[in-house]
């Protein structure tokens, strides 16, 4: 009975324990994380950049797939030449002929007559 009696005189004491942890993060740690940042900042400004572009390359790819197709068209120019030999071009060449006939006979005479005239003057210089 006593003991009951103390017990319930004696001051109870409950112990709170506070621990305040405090946290830092390592500065190595601090660092990857910004370039990781940076990093991801670029990879999604890069990403947009090419979104915009594949946009562009769509709207101007759609265009010609409605554009009708394109034909192109070339000239060829040939120029036919006809030869024709009328009547009087040809009596023409039949004349020119005789008439270069009768030189070259002549011309072979006088070269004949020539060489007989040398042949003379020699043989009248050698009776002399």
């Amino acid at each position: 009975l006593f003991r009951s009696v103390t017990e319930k005189k004696k001051p109870k004491i409950e112990i709170k324990e506070i621990v305040n942890e405090v946290f830092h993060v390592d500065p190595e740690t601090e660092r990857e994380i910004a370039r990781l940042k940076r990093e991801l900042q670029d990879i999604s400004s890069k990403r947009a950049n090419y979104e915009k572009e594949i946009d562009v390359y769509l709207s101007q790819v759609n265009v010609l797939r409605s554009q009708k197709p394109a034909v192109e068209y070339k000239e060829i120019v040939q120029e036919v030449v006809k030869l024709e030999k009328s009547p009087e071009i040809l009596r023409e060449i039949e004349r020119l002929k005789r008439q270069l006939s009768d030189l070259e006979t002549s011309r072979v005479r006088t070269q004949d007559q020539i060489v007989a005239l040398r042949g003379e003057r020699g043989d009248r210089k050698t009776h002399v």
